[in-house]
């Protein structure tokens, strides 16, 4: 199950069921099917269309990979969302989300995601919250923020960043448990 991601990048997609009638991409490890056709992966990367938003995604799901539930790494970035939709929680084995180049504007959808207990990385540069105020401080600054937007951070600690950060912060560092302290 942890082959290369079902990939249906550069498609041209507007809507994430537009990606029914498309054939992934075969990239230099193919991907492997199961003997319904449904691809042994635990990845789908849908970068690079024009997706609004995001319903129809377990029916996508479920067309495409043999353990929908099993999904483990989405790559949504270079897309049209404006929001982070609740679908994406119900993917509960999800680790690796990538929103980056979307058109994300506020700050707090970010709090929805506090119930995906195993998201560790998620990318959300390129987004309209870029200039949200509070972002580039609870986003560059701390580590629990390094794996919104990439940027290594100077030496703060997690507490100093409660008190700046206020929910956002808060809901995300204790869904992701593994951060310790500043990145060096």
């Amino acid at each position: 199950m942890y082959g290369p991601p079902v990939d249906l990048s550069f498609k041209d997609i507007s809507r994430v069921t537009g990606a029914l009638s498309e054939a992934p991409r075969c990239g230099v490890r193919p991907c492997q099917t199961n003997s319904k056709g449904k691809y042994l992966s635990c990845s789908l990367r849908l970068s690079y269309n024009s997706i609004a938003d995001l319903s129809g995604l377990h029916h996508a799901l479920d067309h495409f990979l043999a353990q929908p539930l099993k999904l483990g790494w989405l790559d949504l970035s270079f897309n049209k969302l404006m929001s982070i939709d609740l679908v994406l929680c119900e993917l509960t084995e999800l680790r690796v989300l990538y929103l980056h180049g979307n058109a994300i504007w506020n700050l707090s959808e970010v709090d929805k995601l506090g119930r995906l207990q195993r998201l560790h990385t998620i990318t959300l540069h390129g987004n309209a919250i870029e200039t949200e105020k509070g972002y580039s401080v609870c986003h560059g600054s701390v580590t629990v923020w390094q794996f919104y937007d990439g940027r290594k951070s100077p030496e703060h600690g997690c507490q100093k960043m409660d008190s700046w950060c206020g929910n956002s912060y808060k809901q995300i560092h204790n869904t992701m448990n593994y951060i310790k302290g500043p990145i060096m």
